[in-house]
C-alpha cells in the first residue's frame, strides 16, 4: 500500500505462521531502502483463506485487518512509520466471530459529515458452513479505530478474497470478490 505523501510503500506478507510488514522508500533517484520486517502481533498467517488486507490512510499511516491467531476473530490496527521503522497501535476487534476472508477500505474524500480518511468499511465472510459476505463500518480517529457499527449481511455466498475500494464519484464503498460456490 503506497503513501503518496511520504513516498513509502508498506508491503505485507504471510510467512506460513505469522503476518509481517516492512517499509520500502524510493528517494527520487532510484535508490531504494527497505526497513526491517515487523511481525504483526497476534495475526494468523497460516492459511490462504484468511489473508490480511492493508490500506494507506494518511501520511505514514496504514490500517491492517487480519484474523487473530488466538480466537479467529477479525481484528484491525493502525500501523505508523518513522523512517523505515513500523510501530503498531492499539488492536481493535472488528467482529467477535470466526472470520475468514476480509478486506478494508477508507473514504479518500469528505463523505457527508465525515472528513476524508475517517470512515473505514470492512468486508468479511463468516468462517462456518454459511460463510455469508458481511459488511461493517468503523471510525478512524487519529491512530485509533473505534465505533464499530452493526453488521449487515450482503449475500449468501462464499466469497473468495478480493479488494475493497472507496469510489468518491458515487460516494460509495465497493468490494469485489469471486464466488467459491
Amino acid at each position: 500500500a503506497y503513501d503518496p505523501v511520504s513516498y513509502q510503500t508498506m508491503v505485507m506478507y504471510s510467512t506460513g505462521s505469522a503476518v509481517k510488514a516492512y517499509i520500502v522508500t524510493e528517494d527520487g533517484d532510484n535508490t531504494v531502502t527497505a526497513g526491517s520486517a515487523l511481525t504483526i502481533t497476534g495475526a494468523n498467517g497460516t492459511a490462504n483463506d484468511h489473508q490480511p488486507d492493508l490500506i494507506n490512510t494518511g501520511e505514514r499511516k496504514w490500517v491492517v485487518v487480519y484474523k487473530k491467531a488466538s480466537d479467529g476473530y477479525m481484528n484491525s490496527r493502525v500501523l505508523t512509520t518513522s523512517g523505515t521503522t513500523i510501530s503498531e497501535q492499539t488492536e481493535t476487534t472488528i467482529k467477535s466471530e470466526d472470520t475468514t476472508r476480509f478486506n478494508v477500505s477508507v473514504n479518500t474524500e469528505t463523505m457527508g459529515d465525515y472528513a476524508a480518511y475517517t470512515r473505514l468499511v470492512y468486508f468479511r465472510a463468516r468462517n462456518d458452513s454459511s460463510a455469508d459476505a458481511r459488511i461493517l463500518a468503523a471510525t478512524l480517529d487519529g491512530n485509533s479505530i473505534s465505533s464499530v457499527g452493526s453488521e449487515h449481511n450482503l449475500d449468501t455466498y462464499t466469497p473468495n478474497p478480493g479488494a475493497a475500494v472507496y469510489d468518491p464519484e458515487s460516494n460509495r464503498f465497493c468490494s469485489a470478490t469471486r464466488n467459491l460456490d
